[in-house]
């Protein structure tokens, strides 16, 4: 049986050798907790991982458990325009996503992967994917991993 520390460097060696073509504007540990207060929700620990190295990166990996491809990362970063915080306001305020739904990532066709989350205190949101095509929010939402981790380790 695997150690706690053993688990982990398998996540880390697996985060760092999936991820490719990060933007130039670095996200700083003050971006994600600009962005954590605009959420109103603490993100994954391994997300936060991945988005200080990798910001708006593309994935090696790209090919989801559901057969559903990620083109980017979202950028986290509040220099750049479009990122992950200006999406979530707007996105809520059109009332086009549950405000307990952060987008993280995006496929090529403008669809959303997003953390979704039962409340604020919630610390293991499930990760789903949001069809930008439907009208109603429930009908846009597929289930896509009942965690961060799961998602990750599950791209092929």
């Amino acid at each position: 049986m695997k150690t706690i520390q053993e688990k982990y460097n398998a996540l880390s060696k697996i985060v760092h050798e999936n991820w490719i073509l990060p933007l130039p504007n670095k996200c700083t540990p003050q971006d994600i907790k600009y962005a954590e207060s605009i959420f109103k929700v603490s993100l994954p620990n391994e997300l936060k991982q991945i988005i200080l190295k990798y910001n708006g990166a593309v994935p090696k990996k790209d090919k989801t458990k559901k057969g559903k491809y990620i083109d980017h990362l979202i950028s986290f970063s509040k220099k750049d325009r479009l990122n992950a915080s200006y999406i979530y306001q707007y996105m809520v305020k059109e009332h086009r996503m549950n405000p307990l739904m952060i987008p993280f990532a995006e496929e090529a066709n403008g669809n959303y992967f997003c953390l979704m989350y039962r409340d604020n205190n919630d610390k293991n949101p499930i990760i789903i994917h949001w069809d930008h095509e439907e009208a109603d929010i429930k009908a846009a939402v597929t289930i896509m991993a009942k965690s961060f981790k799961e998602f990750i380790q599950g791209l092929r």
